[in-house]
């Protein structure tokens, strides 16, 4: 979430939009759906941490991409 705020501050509006909406939604959603056939409430429990670490992943991505 502070990346969201730098990449706002630094004028990079889509890298903060990707960074917030992916971090909010799209991982959270997506790992639930995931993870939860797989190892049920385990799955649940564990998606909190598979989906923070695919936001930072993104983030560092973004984040060293230069150019856009």
């Amino acid at each position: 979430m502070c990346f969201s705020s730098y990449f706002t501050a630094v004028e990079r509006p889509v890298r903060s939009l990707l960074t917030s909406f992916f971090g909010t939604l799209v991982f959270p959603i997506a790992t639930l759906f995931i993870l939860t056939p797989i190892w049920q409430l385990n799955g649940v429990w564990l998606s909190a941490v598979v989906s923070c670490t695919a936001s930072a992943v993104l983030t560092l991505i973004l984040a060293t991409f230069k150019h856009a």
